[in-house]
C-alpha cells in the first residue's frame, strides 16, 4: 500500500502543469508526524507542591500512590497529565519493603544532598553565624512571557550566568548559597567520562604521570580512572570562593523552595506575565525593570522568614521520617523497569 500510493503521488505530480517544479515530487514521510508529549512541564514551585504532597502522606501513615497523589495535587493547582511520569522526572524511584510492598521514596542521593543542606544552614543559624547569608539565583524573559512558564534550554546556555566579579564586591567573609548549575559546576579536576576514547585516556593518564601499559584495553584503562575518581568534587568556583574569605553552600537539586530569590522571580514574573500585552521584546524589558524597582525590603524581609522557616521545619520533619521509614525499607528493586512500577503501583500501594 505504501509502495502504491508513492507511485500514484509521483505520478499525479509529474503529469501536473502548475507544479513548481519538473518531474514527480513527494512529500517527506512522517514530516507531519508529532510526538505524543506528556504534560509534566510544571514550574519549581508546583513540583515543590507534588513533593510535599508525598511526604505529607507518610507523615500521616498513609501509602502514596499514583492516583492519591494527583487528587491531592488537582487540589492544590491545575494538573491533568501523567502522575506517575512526574514522579520519576521529580527522581522518585520504588523500594521494597519487608511485607513485599512497593514504597514510593525519593532517590537517596537527593535526599542525602537535602539533608546535609538543611543541616548545615540550621546550624549557622542555630550557631548565631555572623557572616551574611548571600544567596544566588538567575532567570530570563522573552518578549512572548505573558501566562506561561519559562525555561532554560537543555544545555543551560541561556539566562545570566553569575560574574566572578561579585566575589570581588563581598566586602566581608559571606555564606554563599547557590544552585547546581553548569556554569557554577566546573570541576577543578576533569576526569574522563565513561565513554572517553582509548586515545584520551591514555592522554589524561600521561598528564596526571600515571603509568599503564601500551597493552592495556580500553575497559581496563577506564577501570583505572574509576579508581582515581574522587569522593567528594571540587569545584573550581567553590575554591576560588574559599580563598577570598567565603563558604559555598549548594542548593539540593529540585528544591528551589529554599531560596528566596526564587519568589521574587515569581512575583516580577507574575506581573511581567500580567502586563505584557503588546509581546515586544522592548516592551517586557521595560516591564521587567518597572516590576524589580516595585520589589521592596519588606518583601525580601518576608521571603527570607519564609525560606528559613520551611528549612527549619523541613529539617525537622526528615528526622521524623527517617524514624518512620528506615525499619520498613529494604532495598530497591534494580530488575523493574518504571513502566512495570507504574502499572503496579496502585495495586500494590
Amino acid at each position: 500500500m505504501t509502495v502504491r500510493r508513492v507511485c500514484v503521488e509521483g505520478s499525479s505530480t509529474n503529469n501536473n502543469p502548475d507544479s513548481p517544479q519538473p518531474g514527480p515530487s513527494f512529500t517527506s514521510p512522517r514530516k507531519t508526524y508529532k510526538r505524543k508529549k506528556y504534560a509534566t512541564e510544571l514550574d519549581d514551585f508546583d513540583n515543590e507542591i507534588v513533593r510535599r504532597i508525598v511526604h505529607e502522606f507518610y507523615e500521616r501513615g498513609e501509602y502514596p500512590t499514583s492516583k492519591k497523589i494527583l487528587n491531592a495535587a488537582q487540589q492544590k493547582f491545575n494538573y491533568n497529565a501523567s502522575m506517575k511520569r512526574l514522579l520519576i522526572k521529580l527522581k522518585f524511584s520504588y523500594k521494597k519493603s519487608n511485607d513485599g510492598r512497593k514504597f514510593l521514596m525519593e532517590r537517596n542521593d537527593i535526599v542525602a544532598l537535602w539533608c546535609k543542606f538543611l543541616r548545615t544552614m540550621c546550624t549557622f543559624r542555630k550557631n548565631n553565624d555572623p557572616r551574611p547569608v548571600v544567596y544566588l539565583d538567575e532567570t530570563w524573559v522573552n518578549q512572548n512571557h505573558s501566562r506561561s512558564h519559562i525555561w532554560q534550554n537543555e544545555e543551560n546556555t541561556e539566562g545570566f550566568n553569575v560574574p566572578t566579579e561579585m566575589l570581588q564586591s563581598l566586602e566581608e567573609a559571606c555564606v554563599i548559597v547557590m544552585d547546581n548549575a553548569a556554569y557554577h559546576s566546573m570541576l577543578v579536576d576533569i576526569f574522563p567520562k565513561s565513554n572517553a576514547r582509548k586515545s584520551d585516556i591514555q592522554e589524561w593518564l600521561t598528564k596526571k604521570n600515571i603509568n599503564f601499559s601500551s597493552f592495556e584495553t580500553v575497559a581496563e584503562l577506564r577501570e583505572r580512572v574509576k579508581l582515581l575518581l574522587p569522593t567528594q568534587k571540587k569545584y573550581e568556583l567553590d575554591e576560588l570562593a574559599l580563598k577570598m574569605g567565603h563558604e559555598v553552600v549548594r542548593l539540593p537539586p529540585y528544591h528551589c523552595q529554599y531560596n528566596p530569590i526564587e519568589m521574587i522571580w515569581a512575583q516580577v514574573k507574575r506581573q511581567v506575565a500580567t502586563k505584557n500585552i503588546t509581546f515586544k521584546i522592548a516592551d517586557v524589558e521595560k516591564l521587567m525593570h518597572e516590576a524589580i524597582d516595585s520589589v521592596t525590603k519588606e518583601d525580601w524581609i518576608n521571603c527570607v522568614r519564609h525560606t528559613e522557616k520551611i528549612q527549619e521545619e523541613d529539617y525537622k520533619k526528615e528526622i521524623h521520617r527517617e524514624v518512620i521509614l528506615e525499619p520498613i525499607i529494604l532495598t530497591i528493586l534494580p530488575g523493574e523497569s518504571s513502566t512495570d512500577e507504574d502499572d503496579d503501583d496502585e495495586d500494590e500501594l
